[in-house]
């Protein structure tokens, strides 16, 4: 099974939004495994509209309604769950809002690391 992670900005538009929720749709149609960060905004989007999903907090917790998905809690900071995501992903899909350091810095890890890899505005 491949694995997709979707992320992207917490200050996510509605349209980015909709990004998120049909991202979820396609990966499940192609039976995927979607993982996904516990932030606000497209994490949350997705969390709240995938049918099954592994979902990674930092700090010990995982926040946004994540309890009825797979749990993986990762010590360390944001930078470090993402990294860690980024690393079990086989492909990587980044939604944003073009501001957001943390989702540029996602998309080119990915790309640093030979993943399959899109970045969404």
């Amino acid at each position: 099974m491949r694995i997709i992670l979707i992320c992207g900005s917490r200050n996510a538009s509605p349209r980015m939004l909709g990004l998120a929720r049909a991202a979820v749709k396609r990966a499940e149609q192609l039976n995927w495994q979607i993982i996904v960060g516990d932030a606000n905004g497209v994490d949350e989007e997705v969390i709240g509209h995938a049918l099954c999903c592994t979902v990674y907090g930092a700090f010990g917790f995982a926040r946004n309604s994540a309890d009825r998905h797979e749990i993986v809690l990762v010590p360390g900071n944001y930078t470090a769950r993402d990294n860690v995501m980024i690393a079990a992903a086989d492909m990587v899909f980044c939604i944003w809002d073009g501001k957001s350091k943390g989702t540029a810095r996602n998309y080119k890890r990915a790309l640093d690391l030979g993943k399959l890899a899109w970045l969404m505005q």
